[in-house]
């Protein structure tokens, strides 16, 4: 039994909850239901602070979706981009003292200071201008603005790269990508994912990279990453052999050159860890099957597996090899 104490009675009393549908909100129509507690004795409005919480919760969520309003997640995640705290940011964009601790506990932004914050979180050259002001006025350290200007141009020179590796792999929808365009983020998941879980070299990612997609396709008929792949003297390759590109640009790895023998070996070394909702369980399921299957394989163990199988051996060389095959692959 919920009890509150009821100013009109003087004393705890049962509620009884009431829905009210809240029609308009500063102005603007949210047709939000709100969830009232009343005095089940004398039908008095009492105030539940929960209630209200939650309430207020819904309004603000319509109101900032209605009227595209930037939501506090969104500069949790632009701050830790930067790792910058609430107050250097609120020091860069030159901002009331609390305005930016208020806006990520679920404030609402006034709609100019949404559209500042849109604008300059969408652009980096405007947001390394703003910081670079903000140092010369002296409301930010000279390291803090060290700290952005590098990490900004590190952010420009990764979109640059993924805009040229997307104009050079993506394709329509068609049985040479898995009838998926191809995906960046995923691939970059997938690439830093493979770098922890085993000895990943510039050769051996195409063998992986290959076999995943593939084994997904079998079991979803779609492939994971949109990847179209070339056959190649050695194996399946990415198209325009831009699996150097894929790696070099990837923010979760590096690489690493050393002796090996005759040859220079290429390691791909994991440096941070993964988004983990960048995988769903299904396509965690394939990923994982592929790796406990080949983690103990050479290299060119890997390779000549692939040349058993009909996807190599029927495709011309140089030409695309379609994701029909992926329902005679040998291990999968």
């Amino acid at each position: 039994m919920n009890m509150l104490y009821c100013d009109n009675c003087k004393e705890d009393r049962e509620i009884v909850i009431k829905k009210n549908m809240l029609r308009m909100f500063k102005g603007v129509e949210v047709n939000v239901e709100e969830q009232i507690a009343f005095c089940i004795e004398c039908g008095n409005e009492l105030v539940d602070k929960e209630l209200e919480k939650d309430n207020l919760s819904k309004i603000y969520k319509k109101y900032r979706d209605v009227c595209d309003l930037i939501s506090g997640q969104e500069i949790v995640e632009f701050r830790q981009k930067h790792g910058l705290s609430q107050r250097e940011l609120t020091c860069i964009l030159d901002l009331g003292k609390m305005t930016i601790n208020r806006y990520e506990n679920g404030s609402l932004p006034s709609k100019s200071n949404s559209q500042l914050l849109r604008h300059v979180f969408n652009n980096e050259e405007v947001f390394l201008a703003q910081s670079k002001k903000a140092y010369e006025a002296g409301r930010i350290k000279e390291k803090t603005y060290k700290k952005i200007e590098a990490n900004s141009h590190g952010i420009t020179k990764y979109n640059l790269m993924k805009q040229v590796i997307d104009s050079m792999i993506i394709e329509k929808p068609s049985e040479y990508n898995g009838f998926k365009s191809f995906d960046y983020d995923k691939t970059e998941c997938l690439i830093g994912y493979l770098s922890k879980r085993v000895n990943l070299t510039i050769t051996s990612v195409n063998k992986y990279l290959w076999y995943i997609d593939f084994a997904y396709f079998k079991k979803y008929t779609k492939s994971l990453t949109g990847i179209v792949y070339i056959k190649e003297k050695y194996g399946p390759v990415v198209k325009e052999r831009m699996y150097d590109s894929l790696v070099v640009s990837n923010r979760y790895v590096e690489t690493h050159e050393e002796e090996d023998g005759d040859f220079r070996r290429k390691s791909i070394l994991n440096l941070t860890e993964i988004d983990s909702a960048c995988f769903n369980e299904k396509e965690l399921e394939i990923i994982n099957l592929v790796i406990d299957s080949f983690k103990d394989l050479r290299v060119k163990d890997i390779s000549d597996l692939s040349h058993k199988e009909k996807a190599w051996m029927e495709t011309e060389l140089k030409e695309k090899i379609s994701y029909s095959y992926a329902f005679d692959l040998i291990r999968f």
